[in-house]
């Protein structure tokens, strides 16, 4: 019962540059025809596709080359944070499968904003699974709008659940909580968890939304009051971004390979969580 409180090695250069290329692109600027020439790059699975790999103890990376999704292992079933979208929700299914999960036993999927890339995959887990989706309350409103637009358009979830800043979702051993980052979107919506590495428990932090996709000074100021809110409510040890290549999340998932015994986790880097804050700060400053 949940409580509700208030391999990249292989990969050819020129595929990581378009990876991170579409993901800035699509984290900074609206989605259009026009953003991007070659759509069937979107859609073409098999290139798009990367095994699953366990991160932490309980959890793992079930998502593509250019847009995450995390898969959080409780006692009480499983949670994601981010749906994908189509045509891929069948290999997140797959990759579920991979680690040895049924699908079934996702019982929340955590949609950290509104757009496309990863909310558009939402409805299908919710119609397959049953789960149930989680959203920032304003961002059920972008993705209503967002779904009947533009080349990007897709089929909405049912509005289900809308979370807020500092409330909290427990399932079985584990509890999450959300922090309200508006900028991105007006609902984005960060997710804090725990990561475990043996008998160690870390702080880990999925940003809810990172580009600046707008010049507006007044919501210029509203993410930079988000950031600095994050910053004020660390630190985090654990950065898991929403698009891998923002916490190198490929690089550090090979030197997770090569870990051994008594190294320290190469995703627990409190100095480059904080390094992104400020990062992003900036960027809003020159924006």
């Amino acid at each position: 019962m949940a409580r509700i409180g208030m391999d990249l090695g292989g990969t050819k250069i020129q595929v990581l540059l378009a990876s991170l290329a579409l993901a800035v692109a699509c984290c900074t600027a609206t989605t259009t025809r026009d953003n991007f020439q070659d759509w069937a790059w979107l859609s073409d699975v098999e290139a798009r596709r990367r095994p699953p790999f366990r991160i932490f103890d309980n959890v793992a990376y079930v998502g593509l080359d250019w847009v995450s999704c995390y898969l959080i292992e409780t006692s009480a079933g499983l949670i994601l944070i981010d749906a994908l979208y189509e045509p891929y929700t069948g290999i997140l299914l797959d990759n579920i499968r991979t680690l040895g999960h049924d699908p079934a036993d996702v019982a929340y999927v955590i949609v950290t904003h509104g757009h496309w890339d990863h909310a558009g995959g939402a409805a299908a887990l919710q119609e397959k699974l049953g789960a149930r989706i989680v959203m920032g309350a304003t961002d059920w409103d972008l993705v209503g709008r967002d779904a009947s637009s533009g080349h990007t358009r897709f089929k909405p979830a049912r509005e289900d659940l809308a979370l807020g800043d500092r409330e909290t979702l427990t399932l079985g051993d584990t509890t999450l909580t959300f922090h309200l980052t508006p900028g991105h979107t007006d609902g984005s919506l960060s997710v804090e968890f725990p990561a475990r590495d043996g008998e160690t428990t870390w702080r880990a932090l999925t940003y809810g939304g990172v580009g600046i996709n707008f010049s507006d000074p007044k919501r210029l100021k509203t993410y930079s009051d988000s950031v600095r809110r994050i910053m004020a409510r660390g630190p985090f040890a654990v950065s898991l971004t929403n698009h891998p290549g923002m916490a190198r999340v490929f690089p550090r998932a090979r030197d997770l390979a090569a870990r051994r015994p008594g190294e320290p986790h190469p995703f627990v880097d409190p100095a480059a969580m904080a390094t992104f804050l400020e990062q992003r700060l900036e960027a809003a400053r020159r924006a």
